[in-house]
């Protein structure tokens, strides 16, 4: 082989690798690999070929973490997917909970401790968050800015762990 038809052969590799990283990363995007992408999007559930979410079987810390980070990243149908049908009954209670979730610019999870873990069952656990949230600029929220406390209650939904409580109480 010639050097000519080297250099041409590895010319067209090299349009096709970055071919295939422009479709991979979307035109023009650097990916950026931050803390936050590598703690969060790497727990982001997977849905199957039914649309189902299926959440690895992680810590009832993890769930949480996973939960408010897809919020802060704008995944709010993938955070809605984390969460039981008690809760998320239908359309119009995700509807609510997805313009209730938008209406946050950031939601940071400080700590996350068990509570009342001599309560807790094979199919529920309930946990103290703290959260410092951020609201979008002119946005009304239940939240406050700053500083929040709230208890989230997973339930085991087969075998999936599932939010299914926020309150601001036990």
């Amino acid at each position: 082989m010639s050097v000519g038809k080297v250099l041409i052969f590895l010319l067209l590799v090299i349009g096709m690798v970055s071919v295939a990283y422009s479709v991979a990363t979307g035109p023009g995007k650097i990916p950026q690999i931050t803390k936050e992408a590598v703690t969060t999007t790497a727990a982001v559930p997977q849905s199957d070929t039914t649309g189902a979410v299926n959440i690895p079987a992680r810590t009832g810390e993890d769930i949480i973490r996973t939960f408010f980070g897809l919020i802060t990243e704008k995944k709010i149908p993938q955070a809605i997917d984390m969460m039981d049908e008690e809760t998320n009954p239908d359309e119009r209670t995700r509807q609510q909970w997805g313009v209730f979730f938008n209406s946050f610019e950031n939601l940071d999870v400080e700590s996350v401790e068990e509570y009342n873990k001599e309560a807790w069952s094979d199919t529920s656990q309930t946990y103290r968050v703290l959260i410092n949230a951020l609201n979008k600029p002119g946005m009304q929220t239940l939240w406050e800015n700053g500083d929040t406390t709230r208890w989230i209650t997973l339930k085991k939904s087969g075998t999936q762990w599932k939010i299914l409580g926020i309150a601001t109480g036990p």
